[in-house]
């Protein structure tokens, strides 16, 4: 519960639809329901499908550096660039 309060305060603070919110949670539960995820991790996953989201649905979407400051720069632009490629992977991009 902790990740979705804080993926709906990012959406809340950059004014994104309710839609991307709720597809960046489906995403995040159909990649938990095929890979386990570290919990160190689950803020990188969350936030890479938020930036995916946001790709597909949004007018106004997250960039990659914005989303790596969001994390309080916990994680490297790198480090969510491979996890998009991993999630658009394991979901055969089939985001929505």
């Amino acid at each position: 519960y902790i990740l979705v309060d804080w993926l709906v305060e990012v959406t809340t603070m950059k004014d994104f639809s309710s839609q991307v919110l709720h597809v960046t949670i489906g995403c995040v539960d159909r990649y938990l329901s095929r890979h386990l995820v570290p919990k160190a991790q689950l803020q990188l996953l969350g936030i890479a499908c938020m930036v995916i989201s946001t790709r597909y649905i949004s007018r106004e979407i997250l960039t990659i550096r914005e989303a790596v400051w969001l994390t309080d720069n916990t994680y490297q632009y790198e480090d969510l660039v491979r996890m998009m490629g991993e999630v658009i992977s394991v979901l055969d991009g089939k985001i929505r």
